[in-house]
């Protein structure tokens, strides 16, 4: 199961290679996407931008070992302004 990636100027679409959906349309230069959905392969996580870089920080708030997992099972990462969306294989493996 993989990503497919459409580009057009500086506009990437992600799409999910088995059932076509379209998962992001994403800016390359800002890394700021939009249209996020998820699909019955692939799912996208939300947290925030200071959890995602510090996450020992505020541990009751942000779970490191939650944190280091989604880290080491992401795909893509789109940056939303305070949030991170982080793209992680969904339940249809």
């Amino acid at each position: 199961m993989t990503l497919m990636y459409e580009r057009r100027g500086d506009t990437v679409t992600v799409k999910c290679s088995i059932d076509g959906k379209v998962l992001a349309v994403i800016n390359e230069d800002t890394a700021k996407g939009w249209d996020i959905a998820d699909c019955e392969h692939f799912k996208w996580v939300r947290i925030s931008v200071p959890c995602y870089y510090d996450s020992e920080a505020e541990p009751d708030i942000c779970q490191p070992a939650y944190v280091e997992q989604l880290k080491k099972q992401q795909l893509l990462r789109v940056d939303d302004g305070e949030y991170f969306l982080i793209l992680v294989r969904g339940g249809g493996e």
